[in-house]
C-alpha cells in the first residue's frame, strides 16, 4: 500500500500518490504525519484561495459550454440515455398508460361534416406530450394515437421524426411545436386534447406550476394528465444528502436539471378534479441520485 504524502499546492494535490479521489481529499484538506511521526502545517489560505479558483473556473468553463454547445448534443445523448431508462422504467410507463385507451371511448364533440350527415362522429385519442424528446414513450401509446409533441429545444425535431417513422408506425406524429411548456398558447387550443403526458420533464422546467396550467388549459373535460418524473428523495436519507450536495452542479451537467424538486405538491394545487400518485424507486443505471421518483395521473 502506498504512502501519502503530504501536498502544500493544489497542483501537487492533483498529482499526489492517493488511490481514491476521497482519501486524496481528506488527506489534503486534514494534514498527514510525514516521515518523521510529526503532522505538517495544513494548507495555508493562499493554496485554499487557488483551489477555490481552480474549482470555480472549471465551474464557468463547463457553464460555458453548456450554453453554447449542450443544446446540440443532449439530443444525441438523450436519444441512447432513453433506451436504459426505458429498461429500467419500461414496466412502470406501461402500468401508467394502461388506462390511456379509454379516454378514445369518451364521447367527442361532432364535427360539421359528421353532424350535417348523421354520421356518429370518429373517436379518436390525441395525446399532447410535453417535453417530447426523441420519443422514448411512443412505445406505450395505444395503437392509433395522435401525438402532439412539445419540445424546446429544436435539435430534437430530427431524432423525433426519425424516431417515430421507423420504430413506432402505430402512433402518428401529428405535429411537433417548438416551444416551451410553460405558454402554449397560440400553439395548442383549449380543451383539445385528451391526455398529456409530461415524463422527466418537471425537473428542468423554468416553473412548474406554469406547465402544469397550461396542461390543464388543453385537456378536455375529463381528459388526463400522466406523469412520471424523478424526485427530491424523503429528507433526511442519504439519497437526499446526496442529491442536496450534488444539485448545484448538476444543471450544469444534464442540461438544467434539478434533483431536489418536489412536484406533487405542485400537482395537488393546479386545479385537478382528481389527482393520485405513488412515489417509487426505479433503479436508472448509474443516476443514483436520479431513482426516487413520482408516477400518477390528475383528472381535469
Amino acid at each position: 500500500m502506498p504512502s501519502y504524502h503530504c501536498v502544500k499546492s493544489p497542483m501537487q494535490y492533483f498529482n499526489s500518490y492517493s488511490r481514491t479521489y476521497k482519501f486524496a481529499f481528506i488527506y489534503y484538506f486534514s494534514g498527514q504525519p510525514n516521515h518523521s511521526g510529526q503532522t505538517e502545517n495544513r494548507p495555508t489560505m493562499y493554496e485554499y484561495g487557488v483551489l477555490a479558483l481552480l474549482l470555480l473556473g472549471g465551474l464557468l468553463v463547463l457553464n460555458l459550454l453548456v450554453k453554447t454547445r449542450m443544446h446540440l448534443l443532449f439530443p444525441a445523448i438523450q436519444d441512447r440515455c432513453s433506451i436504459m431508462y426505458n429498461v429500467a422504467a419500461g414496466g412502470f410507463k406501461r402500468e401508467l398508460f394502461k388506462d390511456m385507451e379509454t379516454l378514445r371511448d369518451q364521447p367527442l364533440t361532432e364535427r360539421a361534416g359528421d353532424a350535417a350527415s348523421g354520421d356518429e362522429a370518429p373517436r379518436s385519442l390525441t395525446v399532447l406530450e410535453i417535453g417530447v424528446g426523441t420519443g422514448a414513450n411512443f412505445e406505450f401509446y395505444p395503437d392509433g394515437t395522435a401525438v402532439i409533441g412539445v419540445e424546446p429545444n429544436k435539435n430534437f425535431v430530427g431524432y423525433l421524426e426519425r424516431n417515430a417513422a421507423k420504430h413506432f408506425p402505430r402512433v402518428r406524429l401529428e405535429r411537433t411545436v417548438v416551444a416551451f411548456g410553460e405558454d402554449l398558447r397560440g400553439h395548442v387550443d383549449d380543451c383539445s386534447v385528451d391526455a398529456v403526458v409530461i415524463t422527466v420533464v418537471l425537473c428542468s422546467v423554468k416553473c412548474v406550476d406554469a406547465v402544469l396550467s397550461e396542461a390543464r388549459r388543453v385537456l378536455k373535460q375529463g381528459g388526463k394528465l400522466f406523469f412520471l418524473e424523478h424526485v427530491a428523495a424523503e429528507p433526511g436519507t442519504w439519497i437526499n444528502q446526496l442529491q442536496w450536495v450534488l444539485n448545484p452542479i448538476w444543471p450544469y451537467i444534464f442540461d438544467g436539471c434539478q434533483l431536489i424538486r418536489t412536484p406533487w405538491v405542485n400537482v395537488e394545487r393546479a386545479g385537478f378534479s382528481k389527482v393520485d400518485y405513488q412515489k417509487l424507486w426505479i433503479p436508472v443505471p448509474f443516476f443514483v441520485p436520479a431513482r426516487p421518483h413520482l408516477m400518477g395521473v390528475a383528472t381535469k
